[in-house]
């Protein structure tokens, strides 16, 4: 009987169907010893070993199994946290790889920017022979491929790179500053 209290302990998720059973066997056994008019000396010690071979056991089983659940969930909840702290250790990592690549697009794109505008100025400054213009033009060419370029590169490591004809890339912010702006879509 206590293996099978241990057992039964250590099987059954809900606990009051076996304590009212424990219970309906107790009072229904001591009715029955009342009622046949037992001395308390005669039923008493078959309820004490009912108490140390059935409930003890069956207590001792269902201790072990929610030690058990609990112990299964600790380490549930250990990897869980730990998968949690990688996601977030990576989500940290893209949001300062966007930042990075945030301040090299402003910086770097600032002096292509200021390269090209020169390279223009200087193209088409009065006194100037060919062979310069040319070679005006070229680095002007050359600053512009190089701004694109320098684009694609940041645009692989920020995270929300933004496409499409809503993609904001400066052409509304230069058309506003008093220039004329011709777009195009490739």
């Amino acid at each position: 009987m206590p293996v099978l209290a241990y057992l039964t302990g250590r099987r059954t998720i809900r606990a009051q169907p076996l304590l009212w059973a424990f219970t309906a066997v107790f009072v229904t056994g001591s009715v029955l010893a009342i009622a046949r008019g037992l001395a308390v000396e005669t039923w008493f010690p078959s309820t004490v070993w009912l108490v140390l071979l059935g409930v003890l056991p069956w207590l001792t089983g269902r201790y072990w199994r929610q030690y058990q659940e609990l112990l299964h969930a600790g380490w549930e909840r250990a990897e869980r946290l730990e998968h949690e702290q990688r996601i977030i250790a990576e989500r940290e990592r893209l949001r300062e790889r966007a930042r990075i690549a945030q301040d090299m697009h402003d910086s770097l794109g600032h002096e292509l920017a200021l390269i090209a505008v020169r390279a223009g100025a200087l193209q088409v400054a009065p006194g100037l022979d060919g062979r310069h213009r040319d070679a005006a033009a070229q680095l002007r060419r050359g600053a512009a491929e190089a701004t694109e370029h320098l684009r694609e590169i940041i645009g692989v490591l920020r995270e929300d790179t933004a496409t499409g004809p809503d993609a904001p890339d400066g052409r509304d912010r230069a058309g506003g500053a008093g220039g004329g702006v011709l777009a195009e879509h490739a």
